[in-house]
């Protein structure tokens, strides 16, 4: 029991110094890097996945492999917040992606027709931060309603500092085929009390059943 305990409290600890920088994928981030056997800042980051069924048999990797999709490099210090979806046999993953140079997120997309190809495959823009009058969008998450993709997302508005005043919300982008993106200026979630803060991160969505809008 004094063990779990231990592991809880370093656990904890990792987390909150992953988010006091700004990274709040550092302990994921650095077992990762470990298993890679690479040494990188603890500042970047990058989306991996570790297959678990015959979902993507036909690619020549082993299925218990950590396959690294997404990397940071001289231009993205991140790559991260990643969702993934299959569409006419193709791989189409939207992902935030952190300059170097300004710290802000972008929205992104990659596609190709496996995982593997994901890796090489071009950095496609997909919303830029001003496009919506913020200084970040990230942490994309994408479902399918009948014929339309919805891709929901968080756009900060206000200072980029984690220390500084802002505040968030979530919006979304629609697509018929993935290719042509509208935003709707309609806000999804927003904190209605001061209780709430301003952050609106880290979040999932998930389709149960059939509905309409």
């Amino acid at each position: 029991m004094m063990k779990i305990f231990k592991v809880l409290i370093l656990s904890i600890l990792f987390f909150s110094y992953g988010v006091a920088v700004g990274n709040y994928g550092l302990f994921p981030y650095k077992i990762l890097q470990n298993i890679h056997g690479q040494f990188a800042s603890a500042l970047d980051s990058y989306f991996a996945l570790e297959k678990v069924n015959d979902f993507t048999s036909n690619e020549d990797i082993d299925l218990t492999e950590t396959v690294t999709i997404l990397e940071p490099d001289n231009e993205l210090n991140s790559r991260a917040f990643a969702s993934v979806i299959i569409h006419k046999d193709q791989y189409h993953i939207f992902y935030a992606g952190r300059q170097r140079e300004t710290g802000r997120y972008s929205l992104y997309t990659r596609t190709a027709s496996n995982l593997i190809g994901l890796r090489s495959a071009k950095d496609v823009l997909l919303l830029a931060p001003e496009s919506v009058d913020a200084v970040m969008v990230w942490m994309p998450y994408i479902v399918k309603s009948g014929d339309q993709f919805i891709i929901f997302f968080t756009v900060r508005q206000g200072d980029i500092s984690y220390y500084g005043d802002f505040n968030e919300f979530v919006m979304r982008l629609t697509s018929e085929d993935l290719e042509a993106f509208e935003v709707d200026s309609e806000v999804m979630v927003s904190a209605q009390f001061d209780w709430e803060g301003s952050e609106i991160e880290n979040w999932g969505i998930i389709k149960v059943g059939i509905f309409s809008t």
